[in-house]
């Protein structure tokens, strides 16, 4: 059986004690090559369904590391995503690399954070993922 996969990268700076976007690059893998990801009306559905996942834990991170006093300067994330033929959501990677600006992020942080990123509404509504792993990375 035919998997369908899909997998996108940002790379974000912040400012400010929220963590707030200053500046955003996301990207997507088209036929092998990096592009710049303009979500617009001809935008595949499943594409902007992946955005939504991508978007959504990139916020609870950005919100959760604040409230925890961990101030970001940047981070490079990464998605990827894999279906069935039949589109049936197999596997689930995201991880973020992030470099702080203040603040030191003990392995509960760590943990408490990953947590809190699973629970935005979009990963609340996604069920029975065969392989479901999220990654995250802080350094100084």
């Amino acid at each position: 059986m035919n998997e369908r996969s899909f997998q996108m990268q940002l790379v974000s700076h912040y400012e400010g004690t929220e963590n707030t976007v200053t500046n955003l690059n996301i990207e997507v893998l088209e036929d092998g090559q990096w592009e710049d990801f303009d979500l617009n009306s001809r935008s595949p559905g499943f594409v902007i369904f992946v955005y939504a996942v991508f978007t959504c834990q990139h916020l609870y991170l950005r919100t959760n590391a604040a409230e925890r006093g961990l101030l970001m300067d940047h981070a490079i994330g990464s998605i990827h995503m894999v279906t069935t033929e039949d589109w049936d959501l197999r596997r689930l990677h995201v991880r973020f690399d992030v470099t702080l600006v203040s603040g030191r992020a003990s392995s509960d942080e760590t943990n408490h954070i990953i947590g809190r990123m699973k629970q935005c509404p979009v990963s609340r509504n996604i069920r029975d993922i065969a392989e479901d792993k999220t990654e995250l990375r802080f350094s100084y």
